[in-house]
């Protein structure tokens, strides 16, 4: 009996069981309906684990622009109150605990706060600040979603507290942010 070259020699275990592995692969011509499947569905686990993570990735950039332009709005307003210490003297900032608005050109607390139903930013009604050439004003504009109250309270006859209050709605919940300093009476 002649031997072919792709014949098997029986008395050799390891090639007798190779053998039969390759066989078992040379008779199957595709993937099963089963390996398919599974294979489709992690590909679609790893699709949706994607888009999630860039859905809360831009939600989350949203969140942090907000949240800058909310802070700089607050120092800003508090800004605006020291500006006005340091030009007209602080004895021009008023007695006692009051509210009101600023913007970057207000020279003078002109503007009090007024209030509908409470004393917080939430029941005032002149609050909302305004898009103007792309700066935020107090008066004229397009209404943004954007609130600041500044409240003064009288601490001593040399300290006045300064409570600048951002209010803003985002994805229909309202937040609020408030930033305080200490002015005195330095000159």
């Amino acid at each position: 009996m002649t031997k072919s070259k792709y014949q098997i020699n029986d008395s050799n275990p390891i090639a007798k069981n190779w053998s039969l592995v390759i066989g078992y692969w040379s008779f199957r011509k595709g993937f099963t309906l089963v390996e398919t499947v599974v294979s489709i569905g992690i590909l679609l686990m790893g699709i949706a684990a994607s888009l999630t993570l860039i859905t809360s990735t831009i939600a989350y950039s949203k969140q942090t622009e907000n949240l800058v332009v909310v802070v700089n709005l607050a120092r800003e307003g508090i800004e605006v109150v020291r500006s006005i210490r340091d030009v007209a003297g602080f004895p021009v900032l008023p007695a006692g605990n009051t509210s009101w608005i600023v913007d970057r050109e207000t020279t003078s607390l002109t503007i009090p706060a007024t209030y509908s139903g409470g004393t917080d930013i939430h029941a005032c009604t002149n609050c909302v600040l305004y898009l103007n050439n792309n700066q935020y004003r107090a008066t004229s504009g397009t209404a943004t979603v954007y609130w600041r109250l500044i409240k003064i309270n009288t601490l001593s006859a040399t300290e006045k507290e300064v409570v600048s209050t951002m209010r803003w709605t985002e994805h229909g919940r309202v937040h609020t942010y408030a930033l305080t300093t200490i002015l005195t009476d330095w000159k």
